[in-house]
């Protein structure tokens, strides 16, 4: 036999009262449906709330990959600054261990630090270890040679005075120490110093300290003068169109001396800068400390592979 219900519905006031039969049947599908809805509601909602940690989660993950590929590119160009800055320490600390009579090689250093490869953690881990170990083991290597020559310095004032040590002037590097090809005869011949083009007339200065040994016009050098510096130690700055001392003048280094010409076996305006060494010629870029940079007529820093011709 089936049973009903009777739901009965009592207005306020001015309506008449309702009543609405409902079997047992309709009443327990209506509570099942309720309490289905009701779990489903639940399920959503914890569905949601995952949905949503895991979002958040994934917003941080996009955030700390962007910001750790930020920080590698950082390392890779702060490497490669770090990197130039040691191989410039490095042919600096060279340069005074060669104009110091301390080394005599003339080899460039080789080596530095990696390029990282960050598809790996373990590899880039690997890489920027090792990178590290290199630095620091160049550092060490640097302070060794740094102490010596600081000692070395220190009891050799008047040789460090008297080595020379900068541009005689400011110009283009035309051509450089080594064999080329004459200009003139158009055979290879052995150029045994540095061409500096420049403006006529532009002051040439000693690099070093000494004593003028030679002011006077010679040969294929034209106007020319030829500083002693002692401890072995000569200078030749050639083609000037004037003197700015004489002989037996003893000059500072950074002391006019002459003016850029076009005298003797010359083309153009241009100086001709000489080093010797026990009476031969070695490369003045050996001593230049600022060798790795050139001058254009203004003084403007011009980088050597633009500064230097073929």
């Amino acid at each position: 036999m089936r049973r009903f219900y009777t739901v009965m519905i009592v207005p306020h006031v001015g309506t008449q009262l309702r009543k609405i039969r409902l079997s047992s049947r309709l009443l327990k599908a209506l509570a099942i449906s309720g309490v289905a809805f009701l779990v489903a509601v639940v399920v959503l909602l914890t569905s949601y709330f995952y949905f949503y940690q895991d979002l958040r989660l994934l917003q941080q993950l996009r955030a700390s990959n962007a910001e750790l590929t930020r920080q590698n590119q950082d390392y890779v160009i702060s490497t490669e600054q770090l990197n130039q800055k040691m191989e410039e320490l490095q042919d600096f600390v060279k340069k005074l261990s060669v104009m110091a009579g301390l080394d005599s090689s003339n080899e460039n250093p080789v080596g530095g630090p990696h390029d990282v490869d960050f598809t790996s953690t373990n590899s880039a881990y690997a890489q920027v270890r090792e990178d590290l170990d290199y630095l620091e083991s160049e550092l060490v290597d640097l302070e060794q040679k740094s102490r010596v020559l600081e000692r070395f310095y220190d009891e050799n004032v008047l040789m460090l005075a008297s080595t020379p040590s900068i541009w005689p002037v400011r110009g283009y590097l035309s051509s450089t120490f080594g064999y080329r090809k004459d200009p003139f005869t158009g055979q290879r011949q052995m150029h045994p110093g540095l061409d500096i083009s420049t403006p006529s007339g532009r002051p040439v200065v000693a690099t070093g300290d000494g004593i003028v040994s030679y002011a006077s016009r010679r040969g294929s050098y034209g106007n020319v003068v030829v500083i002693d510096h002692k401890f072995g130690l000569m200078t030749r700055y050639a083609h000037l169109s004037g003197f700015g001392t004489r002989a037996g003048r003893r000059v500072k280094r950074g002391d006019v001396i002459g003016y850029v010409g076009n005298t003797g076996r010359s083309r153009a305006p241009h100086l001709h800068y000489e080093v010797w060494v026990n009476n031969r010629t070695v490369h003045p870029l050996n001593y230049v400390l600022e060798y790795y940079r050139s001058f254009d007529a203004r003084n403007r820093p011009v980088s050597k592979s633009a500064a230097t011709a073929p």
